[in-house]
Formats: structure tokens, sequence, C-alpha cells
């Protein structure tokens, strides 16, 4: 289940729809697959770090619980509030959203606003009541939904190069060197644009230390699922790209409207090999749900544990033993922003429910990785003489590589994208004036 939790959480709607967005960029293929690798790179350097503090602490918060033992209980209490009020519950409604979106246009159903605000908040219902059942259910059907998407992955892989073999009508290799103009961006600006849109494909694949607390021999499954995880996540990406680009022109990608898969699959087999492509999105959007609503309430139940004040939030159901106080709330706030998402596009038609709800989330999630791995040294001197059942190679170079990348995209995404950086660092400090006006008084003296 750890592997497929990772998996899982990472590949969803983001490598069917997102690769025409980078096209459009004016991005060239080379640096296009270089950034896939790049990031997979660096999520996985991250990932020694997150490996060597899941087993110095190995029960559920995740990050939370990294924050509060390196920085103290403001920062942990940031992440807590940002994963409460941003990033959970914009990732679930958005995937929600997408599913809708995609089921609809899957039986050419045209739903109004309204229509497709209250099915999504069916369809995240539907999934937070599997998780109330408990993680075995979550597990059992986080694992049958990754299953479906890496083979449907790797058959899209690998379809143009065997009918390239066979028939002839496969790669092109013309395509690789197809551009759109970029106008003024410099290489640098390109990359930076390119690195948001492939970040958000790679996330989640930190929820599985989210859920430490609840895995069996974490010593062993915790590190073998981050890594094998993250290595078979990078190379279904790069590979991917590689048939996606080798069969469309740059131009083609860019202006894909169903998601590029779709168009691939169309062009290499008709349409109704199209239309498969389609339910293969549909299990990878409701997988990437699933294991947004699996991992990110434990964050809220640790809370609830250093905090009287939201002590419900540490509540386990009597029966089935999950922290249904902090799944109930998780679904209630992605309503409240799936109804807000609404209201907005309803006044403003020109905007998309998906791209409002996922907008800010890539930002905010940046920073608390670049802190957590942070927190990875700091915590080498703070708790010199800790317990580390996995102690990273390569100390202090991975985490200093990944700070590097992760620093310069931070300072690029605020120099390029202000609005969106402006907000999500006010939402930030807002978190901080929460905690010293209302919770600083009370609580425990931080993550234990």
């Amino acid at each position: 289940m750890a592997v497929s939790v990772v998996v899982g959480c990472v590949v969803g709607v983001g490598i069917f729809f997102i690769p025409g967005r980078i096209a459009a960029s004016g991005a060239s293929f080379p640096l296009i697959i270089s950034t896939w690798v790049v990031v997979g790179l660096a999520c996985f350097l991250a990932a020694l770090c997150f490996a060597e503090m899941a087993l110095m602490y190995p029960r559920s918060g995740g990050q939370y619980v990294y924050l509060g033992e390196a920085y103290g209980r403001p920062v942990a209490f940031m992440l807590g509030w940002a994963a409460v009020l941003i990033i959970a519950p914009s990732a679930a409604a958005s995937l929600s959203v997408a599913f809708v979106e995609t089921c609809a246009g899957l039986f050419k159903a045209d739903l109004s606003i309204p229509g497709k605000t209250a099915a999504a908040a069916v369809v995240l219902a539907v999934v937070v009541g599997i998780n109330l059942r408990g993680a075995r259910w979550g597990g059992g059907f986080q694992t049958a939904t990754t299953l479906v998407k890496v083979v449907s992955l790797c058959c899209l892989a690998i379809l143009p190069f065997l009918m390239g073999l066979f028939s002839g009508d496969g790669v092109d290799r013309a395509n690789y060197s197809s551009v759109i103009d970029a106008g003024d961006k410099s290489p640098f600006a390109l990359f930076a644009l390119v690195m948001v849109s492939v970040m958000f494909a790679y996330e989640g694949w930190q929820n599985i230390t989210t859920v430490a607390g609840e895995i069996r021999e974490p010593q062993r499954n915790i590190p073998r699922a981050l890594f094998a995880g993250l290595a078979l996540v990078t190379l279904l990406y790069a590979a991917t790209n590689l048939a996606f680009h080798g069969v469309l022109s740059m131009e083609e990608v860019a202006s894909s409207k169903g998601g590029v898969a779709q168009d691939v699959t169309t062009r290499l087999l008709g349409p109704a090999a199209g239309g498969v492509i389609v339910l293969v999105i549909l299990f990878s959007t409701i997988g990437s749900l699933n294991g947004v609503v699996l991992a990110n309430p434990r964050v809220l139940f640790a809370m609830g544990k250093d905090y009287p004040l939201i002590g419900r939030m540490a509540r386990i159901h009597p029966r089935y033993g999950t922290p249904s106080t902090a799944l109930l709330t998780l679904f209630a706030v992605s309503v409240i922003y799936l109804v807000a998402a609404g209201l907005f596009v309803v006044l403003k038609p020109e905007k998309e429910l998906f791209g409002i709800l996922s907008k800010y989330m890539v930002f905010a999630t940046s920073i608390f990785y670049f802190l957590s791995v942070l927190a990875s040294i700091v915590l080498r001197f703070r708790r010199p003489d800790a317990e580390r059942p996995f102690r990273m190679p390569l100390f202090p170079l991975a985490p200093v590589l990944f700070l590097a990348l992760y620093g310069w995209f931070l300072s690029r995404i605020g120099f390029e994208q202000p609005g969106e950086a402006g907000i999500g660092l006010l939402v930030l400090f807002a978190g901080l004036a929460v905690y010293f006006l209302v919770f600083s008084r009370g609580g425990r003296e931080g993550p234990d």
C-alpha cells in the first residue's frame, strides 16, 4: 500500500493536461524534458531528508511534526493553517471539479456552474466516506486506482514506438525540434514557468510521511515507498512526455483541447481509443483525490492533539479508528472552496473553476518543502544524539542542492508572479498572527 500512496497521490490529472500549458509557454522540448527530470531528482533529494525525519518521528502529521521539532510551535502551526485553509481543500476541490468536468466531457453533458459545484461535492463526499471506513479501505482504493494509472501510462509511453515499428505511424523525430515563439522570455524565466506546472504534477509524494503512524514496519516501508515511488513516477513522466512530443508537434500539444494523451491515442488508434483515455483520466483524478483525503486530515489530527482549543480534531471514530472529525472538516472547507469558486466564475465567466482552485497551491507547498528540507539540517544540530533508523546518504549535499534549486525557484516566482506569491505569503503570515493571538497561550509544548 505504501508505494501506491506515493505514486497514486502524485500521478493525477496533471500529466494529461499540463503538457499543453507548458508547450504554450514557448518552451522547447529539451527544456521541457529536462525540467521533468530535474524536478523528479529534486523530489528524490527531498525524499532522502523526509525519510530520515519520518523515521525519527514515525507518527501521523508528517511535515507538521518535523517543522515543530526543528523550529518550534509557531512554524508548525503555520503549516497546519496553510494545509487546512489552502493546500488540502484547494487540492481536494480542484480534483473533484476535474473529475466532474471529465465525466461531463465523456457523456457530452453541459453542466452549469451550480451543477458542477454540486456534483463535485458529491464526488468528494463519496471519497471522504470511503476513508471514514478506515485506512485499509482508503489504501485499498488507492492501490486499485494506482495500478490502473501505472499500466495506462506505461502503455501510452510505449504505444507510439511500437506503432513506429509495425506501421510507421508512430514517432516523428521532427516534432522534437518544433518550437513556439517564446517572445522575449529568457531561458531562466521559461525554466521557472515550466517548473511551476511540473511541480503541480509531482505534488503529493510527501503524503506517505503524513500517515507514518499508520504504516506497518515504517523503518522498511517508508524509505522504500518514497524512493521506489518517486523513481517510478519520474520514469513514467519522462517516458510519456517523450511519447507525447514524438507524436504531436509543439503547436499541436499547445492547442490540445481534450488533453494531450487523448489527442495522441486518437491519432494513433482512432476516436474510440481516445475515449478510453478519458476513463484513464477519471481513474487518475479520483486516485489523486483519494490520496489527498487519505493523508491531509492527519495534519489536522496532529494539531488537535497539540491544541485543546481544537482538540475535537484529534477524535478517533469509535468503530473505524479514523480521524473522523478531521476528515469531515476537510470536506466542509473544500465545499466552501467549491461554492466560493463557483460564485466567482458566475461573476467572471472567463475564469475556469479548476484554475481558480489550484492557482495558489504550488507556491504555498514549495515554501513548506523548502522549510522541511532545511529542517533536516537544523535537526542534525539540534538533535545530534537522536536515534535515526535511517540516515540520509549525501548529507549535507542532498539538502543543500534541493534548497539551492527551490530557493532560486521561489525567488523567480516572487519576481515573475508577485500577485500569487504575495497572496500566498499573506495567508501564511495570517496563520502566524492567529497563532500568537489565539493559540500561543494554550496547548502542549509542541509536536512531540
